[in-house]
């Protein structure tokens, strides 16, 4: 029917699984599947209007995880400092990339993860501060062609976010 129609969207969901390693290593294979799938579906019927996409969710409250909590009563406590949003996702969270991805909003997204993940993948802020010394020093500098170096040293953390334009903040 979307062949015959010459437009249509197909979103799949993932898994952060599925992207990084966390776990659950069969979960996580079929997950990747999954997103192979959607590049493979989108390139190969794309041509026809037919758009395929996929999001990738981290942790969300759903009764999946009953048994978990009733075992763990404080498991989403623990996850949250996993996320720079500091919160579990929703059923809502995942509802609202949905209905954006099979948009005519995201009329030229096709063939791509969406996270939806409260930032659990932009970066590791529990591992790097204990990987980094508490209180360290990193400064990194970027010149004109947005080339960077660091050094470390002790209290603060400094970056250049652009050439020329520093940012400091005060470590623990």
């Amino acid at each position: 029917p979307m062949i015959d129609r010459g437009t249509g969207v197909i979103v799949n969901i993932a898994s952060v699984n599925g992207l990084t390693y966390v776990g659950n290593e069969a979960y996580s294979a079929g997950k990747a599947a999954l997103i192979n799938l959607t590049q493979s579906i989108a390139v190969r019927y794309g041509h026809y209007g037919v758009r395929c996409v996929a999001i990738a969710p981290g942790s969300i409250a759903t009764p999946a995880w009953q048994e978990r909590v009733e075992k763990e009563p404080d498991v989403f406590e623990r996850l949250v400092k996993w996320y720079p949003l500091r919160r579990i996702g929703t059923p809502d969270d995942v509802a609202n990339a949905a209905l954006f991805l099979a948009s005519d909003d995201a009329a030229w997204i096709t063939g791509t993860v969406l996270r939806v993940d409260g930032g659990l993948l932009a970066g590791n802020e529990v591992f790097t501060n204990e990987l980094l010394v508490a209180g360290a020093r990193v400064e990194i500098s970027i010149n004109d062609r947005m080339q960077c170096s660091g050094t470390i040293a002790k209290k603060t953390i400094t970056s250049d976010t652009n050439a020329g334009t520093r940012v400091t903040v005060q470590g623990r």
